[in-house]
């Protein structure tokens, strides 16, 4: 299985997912991004692929990195090339690319605001690849369908592996444990903490992609949780609730495999902590406060029984996952043809001065 990290180069930015490559298909979780009831104001991109959208946000964020200012970059699942939103949280200011996002509007025209990059295009062209588009379309559905079954299979057998080892855990003693990392930590606040939710780690057509380096950018003291049988997220969940009951604000990343389940990191900024799972699927290498092994809580004797089973079930679940990333890879391919008639189709000095004008609405906002 590959796994890919995040690239050096990047610097010290902050980066999420918003999206996921599930078991129950593509699922988007872009609704986290802002709240026309907290006074965030949203401008949404619509447009085919490949029409300026990735890079608009790009430039966006750079000029307003360059003043100093914090920028949420929302990554792809399905293309580590593009960006599919950006966060300026201090303005309460938010850029998405719908075709990335599916979102429910709150206010259009008010909350929303919604930017056209098909006033740039050559319908023309387009048309002229109309019947290539409807092919390849096709090969995207099939394929990403066909993903989703793969990593369907494979969720199930992670689920086995963890019913089996619970059948062997000391649920109580690991509560208990994390009761008190969070007394330890969690001094009361006099409020109640605000939980925002995002995805640290992606299974995309490059393989299992990680943000890690989001981690080092905010936090100085990271918790890891080596976690070989899948406990850590009744460990975390507990750590997410007393967090949140003390009055801190926390980052709850959702795995892609259980995304309607317990958090697979979590992150504290105004502590400056972390508690990060490091899984056979994704190792987490950098610097540790601390490391947390979840076989602490395991009867390790007599859930040796069961090895043979969970030999099996951790190879099957690697097979399949590998598999989902092979036909993701493939649907990606299909993508990038889509794409490049849409590129070939624009005019990207339009873009540019559409980009120009809306970093300067933004500066008339603030």
């Amino acid at each position: 299985m590959q796994v890919c990290e995040t690239n050096a180069s990047l610097g010290k930015k902050r980066r999420f997912f918003l999206s996921a490559n599930s078991p129950y298909g593509f699922i988007s979780r872009f609704e986290e991004l802002y709240s026309a009831k907290d006074g965030w104001k949203a401008y949404i991109l619509t447009g085919g692929p490949g029409t300026g959208k990735s890079v608009l946000l790009k430039k966006v964020a750079e000029t307003f990195e360059a003043e100093g200012k914090v920028v949420e970059y929302i990554e792809s699942c399905f293309d580590s090339s593009t960006i599919d939103a950006i966060s300026l949280p201090d303005y309460k200011i938010c850029i998405i690319d719908s075709s990335k996002s599916f979102l429910k509007l709150e206010y259009p025209g008010v909350t929303e605001t919604i930017i056209n990059l098909g006033d740039l295009w050559d319908e023309k062209k387009l048309t002229d690849n109309l019947d290539k588009m409807i092919i390849f379309s096709s090969r995207i559905a099939s394929s990403s369908e066909r993903a989703s079954r793969f990593l369907s299979a494979a969720a199930g057998i992670i689920a086995d592996t963890c019913r089996l080892a619970l059948e062997y855990t000391d649920v109580n003693r690991l509560e208990t444990y994390a009761q008190h990392v969070a007394k330890r930590e969690f001094p009361r606040k006099e409020r109640q903490g605000v939980e925002t939710k995002r995805f640290l780690t992606a299974i995309t057509p490059e393989g299992i992609t990680d943000l890690f380096g989001t981690v080092s950018t905010l936090c100085d003291r990271v918790y890891i949780i080596e976690d070989e049988y899948y406990l850590g997220k009744l460990f975390l969940n507990k750590i997410r609730s007393a967090a949140l009951s003390e009055g801190y604000d926390v980052i709850t990343c959702l795995c892609p495999m259980f995304p309607d389940g317990k958090p697979e990191h979590l992150l504290i900024p105004s502590l400056k902590l972390a508690f990060v799972t490091s899984s056979p699927y994704h190792r987490f290498s950098g610097p540790a406060f601390r490391h947390i092994h979840m076989r602490r809580f395991l009867n390790l004797d007599a859930i040796k029984i069961k090895k043979p089973r969970l030999s099996f079930n951790r190879k099957a679940a690697r097979e399949l996952i590998n598999e989902s990333v092979v036909l993701l890879a493939d649907a990606h391919s299909s993508y990038e043809m889509i794409k490049s008639f849409y590129t070939s189709a624009m005019d990207f000095e339009a873009v540019d001065k559409l980009t120009l004008s809306l970093i300067d609405k933004i500066n008339q906002l603030v």
